[in-house]
């Protein structure tokens, strides 16, 4: 999917919908590390902030969330009517990455902070982004060992 120059193109921004909220997280230039960008309310306001983070940081991909198995299809409901309208506001490729678990990932890295601030919902939310990042990477790094 990828060639082997992957690594050395620019940043990833990766995306965690949810229905109130989304977390957003970016990697390093050169792809190698991904951390916690924030979480923006899902008002109109949102399709600006992403557009413009795009631009600033030099993101050239993005990679959305989504559940593999949605047995009812309501969370893949969800992504897909948020794809529709990103696709129409961001001219960059966007690739789908399984986020199972990705909440849980989070919630159990907030667990594991004791006696660190208290974390808000909108930590969860970037934080979940983030792992979905690192999964993507990962295959990414997979997918580069076998080529």
């Amino acid at each position: 999917m990828y060639a082997s120059g992957f690594w050395s193109m620019g940043r990833v921004l990766a995306i965690d919908v949810g229905t109130k909220r989304v977390g957003l997280a970016l990697t390093d230039p050169l792809r190698i590390t991904a951390s916690p960008w924030g979480s923006l309310a899902r008002d109109e306001k949102l399709w600006e902030v992403i557009r413009e983070l795009c631009e600033q940081e030099g993101v050239d991909l993005v990679v959305v969330g989504y559940v593999a198995n949605d047995y009812y299809g309501t969370a893949s409901q969800m992504v897909e009517d948020f794809l529709e309208v990103l696709r129409s506001r961001v001219a960059l490729p966007i690739v789908l990455q399984d986020e199972s678990y990705s909440s849980v990932k989070a919630e159990a890295f907030i667990r594991h902070q004791k006696g660190k601030k208290r974390s808000t919902r909108e930590d969860r939310d970037s934080l979940a982004a983030t792992a979905i990042l690192w999964e993507f990477l990962e295959e990414m790094e997979r997918k580069e060992k076998k080529s």
